[in-house]
């Protein structure tokens, strides 16, 4: 089996007292634009945690209603582009995109845990998790009172990146 805990956290969810996967979310606001040393923002799904902050590795995570869509990756055929529509409650989803930006090149780090596996679970245990999802936002895809919407694209996503970014000047021998 590979490193990845897919199989055995399947076999969790099909027991009677299955356990609920909760989606956290960092958004690492010293890669944005203009960004330098700002602290990250964690935040967790409203309707997962109940509305309650949840502390994980030793972070909290903030509960705001989000929708993302699109994190399926597949071996085969284009890259995926998720899209990530967050609340924009007391509009600080507006402001940072303000201050940062829209927060494009930003990082976005996507980390899976069960319930029972967070600080305050039954079962705490940092390790215990799917691995962690980095993604960059690429665009910001719509914006208004009620929300705001980014898309994200993988580490790979070289849209307009030309090799090699310098030129190299020749040099038949180094030595004369």
């Amino acid at each position: 089996m590979a490193r990845d805990r897919t199989f055995l956290y399947q076999g969790e969810q099909q027991n009677l007292s299955g356990d609920a996967i909760i989606e956290l979310f960092t958004i690492n606001l010293s890669t944005a634009i203009g960004g330098s040393g700002d602290q990250p923002i964690h935040f967790c799904n409203w309707e997962e945690t109940n509305g309650t902050f949840v502390k994980f590795a030793g972070d909290e995570y903030a509960p705001i209603p989000y929708q993302s869509s699109g994190f399926a990756i597949s071996n085969e055929g284009v890259l995926p582009n998720p899209q990530l529509t967050m609340s924009n409650v007391a509009l600080v989803p507006t402001a940072l995109a303000n201050q940062y930006k829209d927060l494009l090149g930003t990082q976005v780090i996507r980390t899976r845990v069960l319930a029972k596996h967070l600080d305050n679970g039954s079962d705490p245990d940092v390790n215990a998790k799917w691995p962690d999802e980095t993604w960059f936002i690429q665009r910001k895809v719509a914006e208004n009172k009620l929300f705001i919407t980014w898309e994200l694209s993988t580490p790979f996503d070289l849209d307009g990146v030309t090799i090699p970014k310098r030129r190299a000047k020749f040099v038949a021998n180094p030595l004369q």
